[in-house]
């Protein structure tokens, strides 16, 4: 661009146009795991701890609020009603929560909404990447893409046999 001396943008194309990065989950997976190491500024600890919290906010918490309001149904008959309606509140609220905030970021990245019961499993497979990236960084694999290979550091602390950093 800089050469015909024409200027660059994005623009939204309101899908006239598409493109498909990878052919493949093998090549979807070693894509994203070269991006999310460098966001974490090539660090271990910072990739474990956001599959951590992406695992428990995304996959966990709302599995099991929506397990308990659900199975959890025919025991409440026996205790007092307003125990009943605590339950209800808390375990509806955060469904509630969870599935406004999945449709919200569905309309606002133009996803089906219909498509958010499956986002727990999705964020449980994005953890799993993070993850591979952290131990990609701790054990030395260097990053392979696009026909070359990258060899990166651990930026982060360094783990010793004995836990202690």
């Amino acid at each position: 661009m800089r050469t015909t001396g024409h200027r660059g943008g994005l623009f939204i194309s309101g899908g006239m146009l598409r493109c498909k990065m990878y052919d493949s989950w093998s090549a979807f997976r070693r894509g994203w795991k070269r991006i999310y190491t460098e966001s974490a500024n090539r660090k271990s600890t910072r990739l474990r701890q956001a599959a951590f919290r992406l695992r428990i906010a995304a996959s966990v918490l709302p599995v099991f609020s929506l397990l308990a309001l659900v199975t959890w149904w025919p025991f409440w008959h026996d205790a007092a009603l307003w125990k009943q309606l605590v339950a209800i509140a808390i375990h509806g609220s955060a469904v509630l929560m969870w599935a406004t905030a999945s449709i919200a970021f569905a309309r606002a990245g133009t996803i089906p909404w219909r498509t958010f019961p499956q986002w727990p499993l999705g964020a449980w497979r994005v953890a799993d990447i993070l993850a591979e990236a952290a131990r990609d960084l701790e054990d030395g694999t260097p990053t392979e893409w696009g026909g070359r290979v990258y060899p990166r550091a651990d930026r982060g602390p360094v783990r010793t046999h004995g836990g202690a950093a």
